[in-house]
């Protein structure tokens, strides 16, 4: 959906896609439409000029991953009117294409977009950023994978990428083995990788610069399925404050989330969702909490603790020196609600949601 409230909705059946618009509140969808026949995997959205719909999906016969851009009005009526197309071929077969776009002219044009695959490339699976502006001019295959973050043999890992915009910048996501990110050292565990473009298809951090989202786990392994999502506040109104992002990724079997905004650019874990070690260092004696947080440590180390509050914003910072494994914290001055306490030692760094009463 787009911030008018307009969608479109996409799926294939049998080697054909269709797609149908309908509107928020109490699904009625439009009639339904075919767009393309051969094509498998389609992703679609609707452009925030509330007028372009764009839609990806692989070509079966040729692997190659397909971007049209066509009129929604068009759409509703049960009518698929094509404006453009392009054809990006692949070194062998395209996979998992994803789309996403910007929301709001605050930031950039409200008909940028960009797409997002991955392709097998001699012994090791690529990720391939496309990135559209103003839904015309086209940049890429850029490879967001590039080296340091593949070149050690993933031919078994499928990245399985996802996209999202996040205010001014685009966020990419996937997973790879450790042997292959450079970020971590030994083992087959798996990472998840983000990395933040522009949609000139620059990395805006640096070349070689991404974020290892389960950067504080050691056990989790398996092939991952990644999702990513943005969010702003109910009325659709961007600002540089309100938003919020987040990753979701399985290990098979479980599912774990990872949240991150502006003031607070670190992830945060739920608790016991098994992205630490097997022993958990910190842990609350008593939670949900009436005032005090009371905390335990497996360690004597020196601890320090910063608190946020639900949208991420940093309340207050505490030092505290461990004399019997035990912290007290008190928020008897803050209101009833959900918190996350940032509990840092030499030992160990861990994100614990606190669950305040009073």
């Amino acid at each position: 959906m787009n911030s008018s409230g307009n969608g479109i909705l996409c799926w294939e059946d049998g080697g054909i896609v269709f797609a149908c618009s309908f509107t928020i509140g109490m699904f009625s969808p439009g009639p339904v439409t075919m767009i393309a026949n051969n094509a498998t995997q389609p992703d679609i959205i609707l452009l925030d000029d509330n007028n372009t719909g764009a839609i990806t999906y692989v070509d079966q016969g040729t692997g190659e991953v397909r971007v049209e851009i066509f009129d929604y009005w068009a759409l509703t009526s049960g009518a698929f009117a094509s404006w453009n197309m392009w054809n990006m071929p692949p070194m062998t077969s395209y996979e998992y294409p994803r789309i996403a776009s910007q929301r709001n002219s605050m930031f950039t044009s409200v008909k940028d977009f960009a797409v997002v695959a991955q392709d097998f490339n001699g012994g090791e699976y690529e990720v391939h950023g496309f990135f559209f502006q103003g839904a015309v001019s086209l940049t890429g295959p850029v490879v967001l994978n590039a080296p340091p973050l593949i070149g050690g043999g993933c031919a078994w890992q499928q990245p399985r990428p996802v996209v999202a915009f996040d205010r001014n910048k685009i966020d990419f996501a996937w997973s790879q083995d450790y042997s292959c990110s450079g970020l971590a050292s030994g083992g087959f565990d798996d990472d998840i990788i983000l990395g933040e473009y522009d949609i000139l298809g620059n990395n805006v951090n640096g070349p070689t610069f991404y974020y290892e989202v389960n950067q504080v786990q050691s056990m989790y392994a398996g092939i991952s399925n990644t999702s990513i999502s943005t969010e702003y506040d109910g009325n659709y109104m961007i600002t540089p404050g309100n938003y919020n992002e987040g990753v979701l990724f399985n290990d098979p079997g479980d599912l774990f989330w990872k949240r991150r905004n502006a003031p607070t650019p670190f992830f945060i874990a739920e608790p016991g969702n098994g992205t630490q070690s097997d022993v958990q260092t910190f842990s609350i004696e008593n939670n949900p909490v009436n005032e005090t947080i009371q905390v335990l440590s497996a360690d004597d180390a020196e601890a320090t603790f910063v608190l946020y509050d639900n949208a991420g914003r940093q309340l207050e910072v505490n030092h505290v020196s461990n004399g019997d494994n035990t912290y007290s914290l008190d928020i008897s001055h803050l209101s009833g609600g959900t918190y996350f306490l940032k509990c840092t030692s030499s030992v160990d760094e861990e994100v614990l949601r606190v669950l305040q009463t009073r």
